[in-house]
């Protein structure tokens, strides 16, 4: 069978079309990812923002043409943190419903689910493992416990925290440290205690990390997916970043420009994460969302 899914994120939009086989990924025909932008302002305003849903149709569209090349049998469409947050989602829906697509906004409980599902949907299950999933409105650490998938939501997301502190160019230390603060006072201090063995981290931060550390002029995923992405190294180009302007920042190897002005504040985000679950590394998964709908 022939699938396509669609994950309306914080930060991206993103079409996976596989082929789907007893319960496995058989084949994938065709991944794409469009920087939209979906939760600009979203934090303070509670509203999609008018030129983040010009990008949305400007995404669609081309997704339209894409699903109409490969006529896949099902056509998913899910939408996460900021479709969570707005009073003006319907402008999203009808928008969607124009190009046949139907869209159904999932808790974050069903979304930790899809991730795990995606994030694991091409290697075995580990005992104590967890998945890290940085997004633009939120950010989620899913494990299992008794054999059930446990997800915790946290509201710190990429696109938020920028909204939030990152009124200057470059971001000042002491805007940064604040930042920094602010993910910290909001994740679970059980977390620690949890005795995590490994995690996997998914969605656009890591995966841009692991492409910036090995110098990728353009996004290689079978070179990406099972990258080891060392927290010392994380810390070292977190770092960097906060000192580079933006004009800098869209030059680097490895780091798509427009993706440049979120990826000081995902850096943040995921070393606050792995510092507290106290592992010092991570694999990276080109996986998420859009494979665990899929499957489903």
């Amino acid at each position: 069978m022939i699938v396509a899914s669609l994950d309306f994120g914080s930060n991206t939009t993103l079409l996976l079309v596989a082929e789907v086989e007893d319960g496995k990924i058989k084949k994938v025909i065709c991944d794409e990812t469009r920087v939209t932008k979906m939760g600009q302002g979203v934090h303070q305003s509670r509203r999609f923002h008018p030129e983040a849903l010009k990008r949305i149709e400007a995404a669609l569209s081309d997704y339209k043409k894409i699903i109409d090349k490969y006529r896949p049998e099902k056509v998913l469409a899910v939408a996460t943190s900021a479709a969570r947050d707005v009073e003006n989602s319907e402008s999203l829906f009808s928008m969607a419903r124009r190009q046949g697509i139907e869209i159904r906004v999932i808790s974050g409980n069903e979304e930790a689910r899809l991730t795990y599902l995606g994030a694991f949907s091409d290697k075995p299950e580990r005992e104590g493992a967890c998945v890290i999933d940085v997004g633009g409105g939120s950010t989620e650490l899913i494990f299992k416990e008794k054999d059930r998938v446990v997800g915790e939501s946290v509201n710190v997301g990429s696109v938020r925290l920028m909204d939030l502190f990152g009124e200057s160019d470059p971001l000042p230390l002491e805007e940064f440290n604040k930042m920094r603060s602010y993910v910290r006072e909001r994740l679970n201090p059980a977390w620690s205690d949890q005795g995590f063995t490994s995690a996997l981290g998914v969605a656009g931060t890591p995966t841009i990390l692991a492409a910036m550390e090995m110098g990728l002029e353009s996004f290689d995923a079978a070179r990406i997916d099972g990258f080891v992405l060392k927290k010392d190294v994380l810390k070292n180009w977190m770092e960097r970043l906060q000192k580079m302007p933006l004009s800098e920042r869209e030059k680097v190897p490895g780091l798509p420009p427009q993706r440049a002005d979120v990826i000081v504040a995902g850096c943040a985000i995921l070393f606050e994460f792995l510092d507290k679950i106290g592992l010092n590394e991570m694999e990276v998964s080109v996986r998420g969302v859009r494979f665990g709908l899929a499957l489903q």
